[in-house]
Protein backbone atom coordinates (compact mmCIF):
# COMPACT_ATOMS: atom_id res chain seq x y z
CA UNK A 1 0.00 0.00 0.00
CA UNK A 2 2.99 2.35 0.48
CA UNK A 3 4.27 1.73 -2.87
CA UNK A 4 0.83 2.59 -4.35
CA UNK A 5 1.06 5.48 -2.06
CA UNK A 6 3.90 6.75 -3.54
CA UNK A 7 3.31 6.07 -7.44
CA UNK A 8 0.00 7.87 -7.39
CA UNK A 9 0.87 11.17 -6.69
CA UNK A 10 3.97 10.66 -8.76
CA UNK A 11 1.74 9.68 -11.73
CA UNK A 12 -0.67 12.61 -11.09
CA UNK A 13 1.93 14.95 -11.56
CA UNK A 14 3.60 13.06 -14.41
CA UNK A 15 0.21 13.89 -16.06
CA UNK A 16 -0.60 17.60 -15.14
CA UNK A 17 3.43 18.47 -16.36
CA UNK A 18 2.59 16.61 -19.75
CA UNK A 19 -0.57 18.82 -19.68
CA UNK A 20 0.91 21.85 -19.04
CA UNK A 21 3.85 21.46 -21.99
CA UNK A 22 0.83 20.59 -24.28
CA UNK A 23 -0.94 23.50 -23.33
CA UNK A 24 2.06 25.68 -23.33
CA UNK A 25 3.38 24.29 -26.87
CA UNK A 26 -0.40 24.56 -28.44
CA UNK A 27 -0.49 28.25 -27.53
CA UNK A 28 2.99 29.57 -28.54
CA UNK A 29 2.97 31.62 -31.33
CA UNK A 30 5.58 32.07 -34.09
CA UNK A 31 8.02 34.98 -34.33
CA UNK A 32 6.10 38.78 -35.38
CA UNK A 33 8.38 39.87 -38.29
CA UNK A 34 8.12 43.54 -39.90
CA UNK A 35 5.54 43.25 -43.01
CA UNK A 36 6.10 44.48 -46.28
CA UNK A 37 3.19 47.87 -46.16
CA UNK A 38 3.89 47.50 -50.43
CA UNK A 39 3.11 44.40 -52.08
CA UNK A 40 6.71 42.86 -52.45
CA UNK A 41 7.37 42.15 -55.81
CA UNK A 42 10.45 39.85 -55.32
CA UNK A 43 7.64 37.66 -54.23
CA UNK A 44 7.46 36.25 -58.26
CA UNK A 45 3.38 36.39 -57.24
CA UNK A 46 1.28 39.33 -59.85
CA UNK A 47 -1.13 41.28 -57.38
CA UNK A 48 -4.48 41.30 -58.54
CA UNK A 49 -5.40 45.04 -59.42
CA UNK A 50 -9.09 44.61 -59.48
CA UNK A 51 -9.45 42.93 -55.80
CA UNK A 52 -8.16 41.49 -53.12
CA UNK A 53 -5.06 39.36 -53.40
CA UNK A 54 -4.33 37.18 -50.23
CA UNK A 55 -1.27 34.73 -50.02
CA UNK A 56 -1.23 31.73 -47.45
CA UNK A 57 2.27 30.38 -46.41
CA UNK A 58 2.38 26.85 -45.56
CA UNK A 59 4.60 23.93 -44.65
CA UNK A 60 3.14 21.04 -46.70
CA UNK A 61 3.94 18.81 -43.60
CA UNK A 62 2.72 20.83 -41.17
CA UNK A 63 -0.59 18.82 -39.35
CA UNK A 64 -1.57 21.89 -37.30
CA UNK A 65 -1.87 24.20 -41.20
CA UNK A 66 -5.28 21.89 -41.58
CA UNK A 67 -6.82 23.96 -38.83
CA UNK A 68 -5.53 27.54 -40.96
CA UNK A 69 -7.29 26.12 -44.35
CA UNK A 70 -10.35 25.09 -42.46
CA UNK A 71 -10.50 28.66 -41.09
CA UNK A 72 -9.63 30.14 -44.55
CA UNK A 73 -12.40 28.50 -46.01
CA UNK A 74 -15.18 29.24 -43.78
CA UNK A 75 -13.54 33.01 -43.64
CA UNK A 76 -13.66 33.15 -47.61
CA UNK A 77 -17.67 32.12 -47.35
CA UNK A 78 -18.54 34.79 -44.57
CA UNK A 79 -16.95 37.56 -46.02
CA UNK A 80 -18.38 36.76 -49.42
CA UNK A 81 -15.99 38.69 -51.16
CA UNK A 82 -13.91 38.08 -54.77
CA UNK A 83 -10.26 37.44 -53.65
CA UNK A 84 -7.12 36.53 -55.83
CA UNK A 85 -5.65 33.34 -53.77
CA UNK A 86 -2.60 32.53 -53.81
CA UNK A 87 -1.56 29.00 -51.35
CA UNK A 88 2.44 28.28 -51.44
CA UNK A 89 3.95 25.25 -50.19
CA UNK A 90 7.41 25.41 -48.83
CA UNK A 91 9.74 23.26 -50.61
CA UNK A 92 13.36 22.82 -49.43
CA UNK A 93 16.21 23.56 -52.04
CA UNK A 94 17.19 19.78 -53.11
CA UNK A 95 14.26 18.11 -53.39
CA UNK A 96 11.56 17.96 -56.12
CA UNK A 97 7.92 19.22 -56.46
CA UNK A 98 6.27 16.08 -55.35
CA UNK A 99 7.62 16.76 -51.98
CA UNK A 100 4.81 19.38 -51.14
CA UNK A 101 1.96 17.13 -52.20
CA UNK A 102 0.97 16.08 -48.93
CA UNK A 103 -2.73 15.66 -47.45
CA UNK A 104 -2.70 19.55 -46.44
CA UNK A 105 -1.64 20.67 -50.26
CA UNK A 106 -4.75 17.89 -51.31
CA UNK A 107 -6.86 20.07 -49.17
CA UNK A 108 -5.60 23.20 -50.40
CA UNK A 109 -6.47 22.08 -53.70
CA UNK A 110 -9.93 21.94 -53.32
CA UNK A 111 -10.45 25.78 -52.18
CA UNK A 112 -12.15 27.32 -54.68
CA UNK A 113 -10.43 29.51 -57.02
CA UNK A 114 -6.76 28.87 -55.40
CA UNK A 115 -4.05 29.11 -57.28
CA UNK A 116 -0.82 27.13 -55.86
CA UNK A 117 2.72 27.69 -55.52
CA UNK A 118 5.67 25.78 -54.31
CA UNK A 119 8.09 28.25 -52.78
CA UNK A 120 11.43 26.84 -53.47
CA UNK A 121 13.68 27.39 -50.39
CA UNK A 122 11.31 29.98 -48.64
CA UNK A 123 12.10 33.01 -51.08
CA UNK A 124 8.18 33.77 -51.45
CA UNK A 125 7.42 33.31 -47.62
CA UNK A 126 10.60 35.57 -46.70
CA UNK A 127 9.25 38.24 -49.55
CA UNK A 128 6.37 38.57 -47.13
CA UNK A 129 8.23 38.07 -43.94
CA UNK A 130 6.13 35.11 -43.11
CA UNK A 131 8.53 32.32 -40.53
CA UNK A 132 5.72 30.83 -39.45
CA UNK A 133 3.41 28.05 -41.35
CA UNK A 134 -0.67 29.22 -41.61
CA UNK A 135 1.16 33.04 -42.15
CA UNK A 136 -2.16 34.64 -44.22
CA UNK A 137 -1.29 38.57 -45.63
CA UNK A 138 -3.70 40.26 -47.32
CA UNK A 139 -2.81 43.24 -49.57
CA UNK A 140 -5.69 45.42 -50.92
CA UNK A 141 -5.98 46.51 -54.88
CA UNK A 142 -3.27 49.69 -54.73
CA UNK A 143 -1.23 46.93 -53.12
CA UNK A 144 -1.14 47.91 -49.75
CA UNK A 145 -1.10 45.31 -46.56
CA UNK A 146 -4.19 45.23 -44.54
CA UNK A 147 -3.33 42.29 -42.67
CA UNK A 148 -0.47 39.95 -41.66
CA UNK A 149 -1.18 36.60 -39.17
CA UNK A 150 -2.80 34.01 -38.58
CA UNK A 151 -6.72 32.77 -38.46
CA UNK A 152 -6.47 30.37 -35.30
CA UNK A 153 -6.39 30.61 -31.87
CA UNK A 154 -3.66 28.19 -31.13
CA UNK A 155 -2.32 25.00 -32.83
CA UNK A 156 -4.33 23.18 -35.22
CA UNK A 157 -7.53 24.53 -33.17
CA UNK A 158 -10.30 25.38 -35.46
CA UNK A 159 -13.30 27.51 -34.02
CA UNK A 160 -13.95 31.58 -33.83
CA UNK A 161 -11.07 33.83 -33.33
CA UNK A 162 -9.59 37.35 -33.73
CA UNK A 163 -7.60 36.86 -36.98
CA UNK A 164 -10.99 35.02 -38.80
CA UNK A 165 -12.87 37.79 -37.28
CA UNK A 166 -10.36 40.46 -38.38
CA UNK A 167 -9.59 39.28 -41.42
CA UNK A 168 -13.63 38.88 -42.46
CA UNK A 169 -14.26 42.11 -41.86
CA UNK A 170 -11.22 43.51 -43.69
CA UNK A 171 -12.29 41.49 -47.15
CA UNK A 172 -15.76 43.25 -46.61
CA UNK A 173 -14.63 46.57 -46.01
CA UNK A 174 -11.17 46.99 -47.53
CA UNK A 175 -10.30 48.78 -44.49
CA UNK A 176 -6.90 50.55 -44.66
CA UNK A 177 -6.13 50.29 -40.51
CA UNK A 178 -3.43 47.37 -41.30
CA UNK A 179 -3.89 44.63 -39.03
CA UNK A 180 -1.64 41.67 -37.27
CA UNK A 181 -2.19 38.51 -35.42
CA UNK A 182 -0.11 36.02 -33.70
CA UNK A 183 0.51 32.84 -36.04
CA UNK A 184 0.31 29.41 -34.59
CA UNK A 185 2.31 26.43 -36.76
CA UNK A 186 4.98 24.98 -37.57
CA UNK A 187 8.57 26.72 -38.28
CA UNK A 188 8.89 27.45 -42.46
CA UNK A 189 11.72 25.16 -42.85
CA UNK A 190 12.09 23.47 -39.78
CA UNK A 191 8.32 21.26 -39.04
CA UNK A 192 9.10 18.58 -36.95
CA UNK A 193 5.98 17.41 -36.91
CA UNK A 194 6.78 14.85 -39.43
CA UNK A 195 4.52 12.61 -41.62
CA UNK A 196 1.76 13.72 -44.39
CA UNK A 197 -0.94 14.35 -41.88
Amino acid sequence: MKVVGYILPGWILLVITGFGFLLRYSNQSGPQETVPVSWPVEAGLAADTARPTMVVLLHPRCACSHATLAELQRLLLDASTDVDLHVCFYCPHGEPDAWTETDLRERAERLEGASLHVDRGGQMAASFSATTSGTVVLYDRKGHCLFHGGVTSARAHEGNNVGRRTLTQLLREERFEPAENPVFGCPLGECRTGGDS
